[in-house]
């Protein structure tokens, strides 16, 4: 059982530490390519932790009981990162680099739900190249 709270605590920690990366987006206005600003999260959360421990943490009853625990009791998790995300993108609306009409809530949910999908179907066997997938999804994602 110890395993798999260790892996449910892994995975808090790494939620714990993408937070501020995704919270820290704001400041970025206007410095590089949006997509280059948000593929940076993106590959940190891909490249935080391999898809078994993830797996693990979230399916095993143990680790899934200790994840929930932490994540009811403040650690930043997905909803965190996808509210970073939303007001960047409105940020950036507002500085005229993405298009005004630009739905920013909705590109940051499609950006965090597929990242959180990855991580959590990534094969270990088969290791992704996240760089390449960061830069597929963003391509798809962002209004020109």
């Amino acid at each position: 059982m110890w395993r798999f709270r260790t892996c449910a605590s892994g995975v808090l920690d790494r939620f714990a530490r993408s937070a501020p990366k995704a919270g820290a987006l704001e400041a970025k206005g206007g410095r590089a390519t949006v997509a280059e600003n948000l593929q940076e999260v993106v590959g940190a959360l891909l490249d935080s932790l391999p898809p078994a421990v993830v797996g693990l943490a979230m399916t095993r009853p143990a680790a899934a009981s200790h994840t929930r625990e932490g994540l009811q009791s403040g650690v930043p998790a997905f909803d965190a990162l996808q509210q970073h995300v939303t007001a960047y993108l409105q940020a950036e609306q507002h500085a005229g680099r993405i298009p005004a009409g630009s739905d920013a809530a909705t590109i940051a949910l499609a950006l965090v739900g597929t990242t959180h999908h990855l991580l959590m179907t990534g094969d270990p066997a088969q290791p992704t190249d996240t760089a390449t997938t960061a830069q597929r999804l963003l391509a798809v994602l962002l209004p020109c």
